[in-house]
């Protein structure tokens, strides 16, 4: 299969193994060459024929919760439990792991819970709207940071 299948079946395996209750779902999407404007923030990279996918919980890109201007409460349990089903399923992937009953990701190594939630918090009071966003922005800077501290030529 493609890549984008091999990711998406590493990700099942990830949910079935952590939670068997967590339903992983695609929908498929034909993007429109036509239309300047992306219906979810993939797009743009499958115009320019990269593997991408967008992870969310509405099924349409016009669902009523997704054009909500206000933002709405995040469960914290929720978050880092499809974090870490996210995050095992792609080191499946990179590493090829045949083997669907164990996982990789150990305690050490799954997405700090804490840092989720107080991530979560700093976004949910900062002002973050792409139109708004000016290079001295908190949120800018704070991303440039977390990502400079796992991987090298960061440039927000």
């Amino acid at each position: 299969g493609t890549a984008a299948h091999k990711m998406l079946s590493a990700i099942e395996e990830a949910a079935s193994l952590l939670n068997p209750n967590v339903s992983i779902n695609t929908v498929p999407k034909k993007v429109n060459l036509g239309n300047p404007l992306f219906a979810w923030h993939h797009e743009i990279f499958t115009v320019k024929r990269l593997a991408a996918a967008t992870v969310s919980n509405h099924k349409a890109h016009n669902s009523l919760g997704r054009i909500n201007t206000f933002d709405t409460s995040v469960d914290p349990e929720k978050l880092y439990e499809h974090t870490h089903i996210i995050a095992e399923g792609i080191v499946r992937y990179v590493s090829d792991l045949a083997d669907s009953s164990v996982t990789i990701l150990d305690d050490h190594l799954v997405p700090n819970k804490e840092l989720l939630i107080r991530t979560v918090e700093f976004l949910g009071r900062t002002q973050r709207a792409a139109t708004l966003l000016q290079r001295d922005s908190p949120v800018l800077l704070n991303l440039e940071q977390t990502l400079s501290k796992y991987a090298s030529e960061v440039l927000v």
